[in-house]
């Protein structure tokens, strides 16, 4: 399951952002955080997890490809690969992040999100 979440979200930093959300997320009982980043560049939908970049409809690095929408203020990445195939949905007014590793038995791992002014 952590595979995929660093599979989703290690390519280039943001140089500019438009319209989005940019969160640290934590999972429950876990030190570690995430930042988590999706917003609207040239045209496209960009989703980030700390270093990890996906561009909505294009191959990543690792070969996989993320479909990124956004409907009522509730953001969705469908990620597959060769090795990895879930779904993120990410709820900035609710707070939380969900992914479902639909290559792990639909495993579902929940997240608690802040707001961040962290930039890279």
């Amino acid at each position: 399951m952590k595979l995929s979440i660093l599979i989703l979200g290690i390519l280039f930093s943001f140089s500019a952002h438009a319209k989005g959300v940019r969160l640290v997320c934590a999972e429950a009982n876990s030190a570690t955080n995430l930042l988590i980043q999706v917003h609207h560049q040239k045209g496209q939908w960009v989703y980030q997890i700390d270093e990890l970049v996906m561009k909505n409809g294009k191959t990543d690095a690792l070969g996989g490809v993320a479909q990124i929408s956004k409907l009522n203020g509730i953001y969705n990445i469908n990620y597959k690969s060769s090795t990895s195939d879930s779904i993120t949905v990410i709820n900035p007014k609710a707070g939380t992040m969900k992914v479902q590793d639909l290559a792990d038995g639909n495993k579902m791992t929940e997240y608690q999100c802040k707001p961040s002014n962290y930039k890279k």
